[in-house]
């Protein structure tokens, strides 16, 4: 939560005056938080190599934003939240997959 989001802010700046959003109709995490995690999650899929990287020792990139997500919205909606991230990040993985935008950044990724 601390690199630079795209709006020049950290994450953490960019996201914590945002609520916790989920889209009804896909069950997705949206707005600032769910364009966190896309953005996270693009990161994992792009540098294959961030799991040896010490700051994401104990979690990954995409599964810091997903527990940032889940502290951030109200304590009875944490299990809605976590699913939610957990549905993002698999519409992420299958977006690459297939080779098509990924959801809310509407940017096609590559793996690396």
């Amino acid at each position: 939560m601390t690199t630079i989001a795209p709006s020049g802010q950290t994450w953490q700046m960019y996201c914590g005056s945002s609520p916790v959003e989920i889209d009804k109709g896909t069950g997705l995490l949206k707005g600032a938080w769910g364009e966190c995690l896309v953005w996270a999650k693009a990161y994992e899929l792009q540098t294959p190599q961030w799991s040896s990287d010490p700051e994401w020792a104990q979690n990954g990139p995409a599964g810091q934003a997903a527990q940032a997500a889940m502290a951030a919205g109200p304590q009875s909606d944490k299990e809605f939240i976590e699913q939610a991230c957990d549905n993002l990040e698999k519409a992420c993985e299958v977006a690459t997959a297939m080779g098509r935008a990924l959801p809310i950044i509407n940017q096609v990724i590559h793996r690396g």
